[in-house]
């Protein structure tokens, strides 16, 4: 496949500012807001993109918070940079998602009038990059340990929810770089944050969901999936094989070529993980799909048909009624003559 694009809810660790009781669990692993406080993630969205050997990954967050800082902690398998995102991006795709027009012809004009429709022994990470965007500030780590990783972002004051040290490891192994971003505005964390982009350099585009399996809710997900025809979501290290979650595509079907440039075929797939701890372990990718159908959600429209402002199947009847009438009346007047 020439270009693979998704679209989805970035698997990440959210992280506060002092150690806590995580609050509710969202897709991305786990809130950490600061002792008393809380920051619950009400939508997250992710752009991903790979083209000439650059994954581009914009993230866009709507939050619900009683604090200014909190943070999250993105692998990925190479050194990232971090720019300004578009939210304009999303409203496009958001918008070209809904239901579209499935028209049929109404002879009668009912349906028209009546229907509605930990302190060991580490190695310091390397810090690559450091930029502010906004309300974002964003550094990007290469990490040869995770002990290190560990003690950098508590030094930071990241509060990491119990178990991060374990699941940092695996990617440290892997080679992969780490993006430290830190939500921290003058007011309370609420609404719409303004969008971030990563962009690095990798062979195969991932989805990092690994880190997810320290929830100790139930985590859903939506990826959407934008390339040259319809894909599958698998896992990352064995592509091909089933994902250990409740999955299903929701939409998949082609795109004007005005909501974005990139690829022109979209596919929505849902899935939720009942057990984190349990069914997430590993990545996620994307491969072809099997089957090349079209599932595109449409809304039944009536198109009256009508003359002269009558719908024409009203006509009609009145027309046989009248021919009727006058059948009778021309019988009825022979048979008086005779």
């Amino acid at each position: 496949m020439r270009r693979l694009v998704a679209l989805g809810i970035l698997t990440a660790v959210f992280v506060g500012t002092a150690a806590a009781t995580p609050a509710a669990a969202c897709d991305c692993g786990g809130v950490t807001p600061p002792p008393g406080e809380t920051v619950e993630v009400l939508g997250e969205r992710a752009i991903m993109s790979l083209t000439e050997g650059v994954q581009q990954l914009d993230i866009l967050f709507d939050l619900k918070s009683t604090t200014a800082s909190t943070g999250l902690i993105i692998p990925t398998p190479t050194p990232a940079t971090v720019t300004a995102g578009e939210r304009e991006r999303f409203d496009r795709l958001e918008s070209a998602m809904l239901p579209r027009a499935s028209y049929y012809d109404d002879w009668w004009g009912f349906d028209t009038a009546f229907r509605n429709p930990a302190n060991e022994s580490a190695t310091a990470p390397q810090v690559l990059d450091r930029v502010r965007i906004g309300d974002v500030v964003a550094v990007t780590l290469a990490a040869s340990d995770a002990a290190g990783l560990t003690l950098w972002l508590i030094e930071n004051e990241y509060a990491l929810p119990d178990g991060s040290n374990a699941l940092f490891a695996p990617y440290i192994a892997d080679g992969w770089s780490f993006v430290a971003v830190k939500l921290d505005a003058e007011r309370q964390l609420s609404g719409t944050i303004d969008p971030i982009r990563l962009s690095f350099p990798t062979e195969t585009m991932v989805f990092p969901l690994r880190l997810s399996a320290q929830s100790v809710d139930p985590v859903s997900l939506r990826l959407y999936v934008l390339a040259e025809g319809r894909v599958d979501v698998t896992r990352a290290k064995a592509p091909g094989s089933a994902v250990n979650a409740a999955q299903r595509t929701i939409w998949a079907g082609e795109l004007d070529a005005t909501v974005d440039e990139v690829a022109p075929y979209l596919t929505v797939t849902d899935l939720l993980f009942e057990d984190p701890e349990g069914q997430i372990t590993d990545d996620l990718s994307v491969v072809p799909a099997v089957a090349n159908d079209d599932i595109i959600p449409t809304v039944d429209v009536a198109r009256p048909v009508t003359l002269l402002g009558v719908p024409f199947g009203s006509l009609v009847v009145g027309w046989v009624l009248l021919g009727a009438l006058l059948v009778g009346g021309i019988i009825i007047g022979r048979t008086r003559t005779r």
